[in-house]
Parts: structure tokens; sequence; C-alpha cells
């Protein structure tokens, strides 16, 4: 019930505003994209009272955040994340929809009892232009950055499962291929008009659509920051784990096969052994 109420916070809110002073309607959220696509946005409401524009920002939070927040009296010191997510916004509003937002109203509304935290956010345009720079830089990366947090980090207790802090830690690799985890696939920064958020194929030399970047192809191979083991030979694609020396590629060890090995302590048992036999792949689920 708790989780529903969390769910549901956005519309409950949005319906309780004063209709005068809103200006975006319902699932009509305000948006946009940047990056040639490739990042995208909507916010929750943009509003208009005594001749001012704000943003309004709805949370939830259980009890232990909810009175975390209350002590500390600021949405920055709470949550540095949800705060630079509204300078965004409001950023991104004026920028693309030439709106002049001047602060956020935050509502942050506790689960467990529905008591309301509200604070007014100013906008920081000097905030809004590092916060850009910090988005093209990570989506213009070729690989996955290092983690940021550790095994007992709560968010990496909390919030992944077992197999999803093996691939964030470095020690598997996903459990399945697609064409935005092989080591061939580039992003398109060159559509500024259209902004379709497009992806290619260096080995193929073709755009890709959606549906074959979710398939994948008999040709993937490892971005080689996803591999847990060390890349030794960049020309020949070599890695070395412990004593052994292994290749990735559909020649050698295909990739989906290495995803099973990797959490089958590197051993090669019955199912891959079938697979093999009958040129099968091995799909983990």
């Amino acid at each position: 019930m708790i989780f529903r109420l969390g769910d549901g916070v956005e519309d409950i809110l949005h319906k309780a505003l004063p209709k005068a002073f809103v200006v975006t309607n319902g699932p009509e959220q305000i948006g946009g994209k940047f990056i040639s696509g490739h990042v995208r946005w909507h916010a929750d409401d943009l509003l208009y009272w005594d001749d001012c524009y704000r943003l309004a920002e709805y949370k939830s939070a259980n009890s232990r955040r909810f009175n975390r927040l209350k002590k500390l009296g600021s949405y920055k010191q709470w949550d540095n994340g949800y705060w630079c997510q509204i300078q965004g916004y409001m950023g991104a509003i004026n920028e693309q929809h030439d709106y002049d937002v001047e602060e956020c109203v935050v509502i942050v509304v506790n689960k467990n009892d529905c008591e309301i935290y509200e604070e007014i956010v100013p906008f920081e345009k000097a905030a809004y232009e590092e916060i850009m720079e910090r988005a093209e830089w990570l989506v213009k990366l070729e690989s996955p950055p290092p983690p940021t947090m550790t095994a007992s980090d709560y968010r990496v207790k909390n919030f992944m499962d077992e197999d999803d802090q093996g691939v964030y830690l470095g020690h598997l690799t996903p459990k399945q291929i697609n064409c935005r985890n092989c080591r061939f696939s580039r992003r398109d920064f060159n559509d500024d008009d259209l902004k379709r958020g497009r992806w290619g194929c260096k080995k193929h030399r073709k755009v890709l659509t959606f549906d074959e970047q979710k398939a994948g192809c008999n040709d993937h191979e490892w971005i080689p920051e996803l591999v847990p083991a060390t890349l030794i030979d960049e020309d020949e694609m070599i890695y070395q784990r412990d004593d052994e020396q292994f290749q990735n590629g559909p020649d050698h060890i295909p990739s989906d096969r290495m995803a099973w090995l990797c959490r089958n302590g590197w051993v090669q048992d019955e199912a891959l052994e079938i697979a093999e036999a009958f040129s099968g792949k091995v799909e983990i689920l």
C-alpha cells in the first residue's frame, strides 16, 4: 500500500492544485530533448501566479527519509540528486520553452502518514550549466564509467538484485546481449534537428532500429569494461582472467556464452555443450 501511494503522489497533488495556477495539463507534461535526442526530460507541473512561473516537483518518502528532510530543512542537503534534477528541469524549460522559471515548489509526502513538506528552491543558472556539461560528458562516453558505490552502499544492497550488483561491481557481464552493450555500437550526435536519439553499428555501417538494438546480432562483442577480466590486447581483443587468456566473439567465446560462464564459475557445463552441439544460443532469464 505504501508503494502504491508513492506511485500515485504526482497525480493526487496535480489534481489538488488550483487549476488557475497550472500552465501544463495532466498527461501533457512539459518536456523536451537534448544532445540529438539522447537525453529526454519531462517535468511534473508548470505553475503561474503572482507574475512568476514556478516549477512544481512532487516526491514521496518513507517516515525515516521524510523525518530526515524535516530535520535538515533543505531539499538540496537531503538529496543532491533530486536537487540537480529540478535545476535541470528549470533550466531546460527556460531554454527550450521560452518561460522564465525562477523557482521550484517542492512538495514531499510522507508515505506512512501523508504529512507534507514544502520548500521553495530557487533556480541557479550556474548549477544548470554544470549539469548539462556533465550530462553531455556522460552521454558521449563510449564505455560505462567505473562504479562510484561499494558493495556495502545501501543503494547497492537495497535497490539492486544479486545479478545487478555483480554487473555493477564488475564481476559479471550483463545477462542479455543487445546493441547498446556491444563495442561496435555508436550514438548518432548529428541529429540536432529531429533529435531522434539514434544509434548505429560501426561494424555493419548502418543505423539501428530500436528492435534491432534490443535483439543484438551474432557479431556482438561486449564493451571491454563489461567483461570481468583484463583486456591485454586491444587489437586482437584478448582478455586475461587469473592464468587464462580468451577472446570474445563469434569465432571464439560468443557473448551469450560468456555471460553464462561468468555466472557458472567459468566452468563449461552441459547447457553450453548442448548449445554448441546444436549451434544454439544461451539465454539467461
